[in-house]
């Protein structure tokens, strides 16, 4: 538009612009315009917008950067563990993902230390935080949780929202909340009256139906950063990993319908190994 010609420099090649696009352009079109995270973060994985070729900032290639090659962090002061290399790298990369306004799926398998990893997480954010942690897992880890903080951060103060006579009276004393997820549907009011710090999702495929009670309940808390933690967050079909990625990061993977024709049905009837690839880029 600036140059009024047809034939343009873009890139390091010529580009042929149709003039009666170009006409069609508003005169006051703006140049700059903002977009959520995960939207600019789809768009910089795939290259592509719309049919729009992206091309990335320099510094939005650092952050992208940093998403594969989180830069080192110290284990924060009060963990009562030593981190194994793989953990201490889980552990860079939730804070990282928490400091870009991403939401985190730790797949580690099962006995990897995922739970150590989440508390090391919340632990490290804990002198900035005004509001505490909320842990949602399966009634049947709710002990495992409060045993496991205490022996590994032993200063933080652990709130149990469960039982008969649960209330949220020892909120406001607490650095981390956990409750289960059948507490997660009958307590929605009183967990989305609050924005928590970190909101963590135990065996996260419990949402992995994106229509369910869990699902559609999980989406509607808010957070400053959401955690899903899955040994297995695809068990039998890609629209799970779309389900706990939409908790996470809302229009990462876009709307589900288009997810599903466009993704899914081409990878799992036809094994589109391409287009594979670019799901697993972002």
């Amino acid at each position: 538009v600036e140059q009024g010609g047809p034939i343009v420099r873009f890139q390091g090649q010529w580009v042929l612009l149709d003039p009666a696009e170009l006409a069609r352009l508003p005169e006051d079109l703006d140049r700059q315009g903002t977009m959520p995270a995960a939207l600019g973060l789809r768009a910089a994985l795939s290259g592509e917008w719309n049919g729009t070729t992206v091309v990335a900032a320099d510094r939005l290639n650092e952050l992208l950067d940093e998403l594969t090659d989180p830069s080192p962090l110290d284990p924060p002061d009060g963990l009562d563990a030593t981190l194994r290399p793989y953990q201490h790298d889980g552990f860079a990369w939730l804070n990282t993902l928490g400091r870009l306004g991403l939401g985190a799926c730790l797949a580690d398998d099962m006995g990897l230390g995922k739970t150590l990893q989440l508390i090391a997480h919340v632990l490290e954010r804990r002198p900035r935080a005004t509001e505490p942690a909320l842990v949602i897992c399966p009634t049947s880890v709710l002990g495992n949780w409060e045993r496991e903080i205490a022996r590994f951060a032993p200063s933080l103060r652990v709130a149990r929202h469960h039982g008969a006579d649960r209330s949220t009276a020892a909120w406001d004393d607490a650095d981390i909340v956990v409750t289960s997820y059948g507490l997660l549907v009958r307590d929605l009011d009183l967990l989305r009256s609050r924005t928590w710090d970190v909101l963590a999702l135990d065996e996260a495929q419990g949402i992995k139906n994106p229509d369910s009670q869990r699902a559609r309940a999980a989406r509607q808390l808010s957070a400053a950063h959401r955690v899903a933690l899955s040994g297995t967050p695809v068990e039998n079909r890609l629209e799970e990993l779309w389900s706990i990625l939409d908790f996470l990061n809302t229009g990462l993977l876009g709307p589900r319908a288009r997810f599903r024709r466009q993704i899914a049905l081409p990878i799992e009837r036809f094994g589109d190994e391409a287009l594979a690839r670019t799901l697993r880029l972002g």
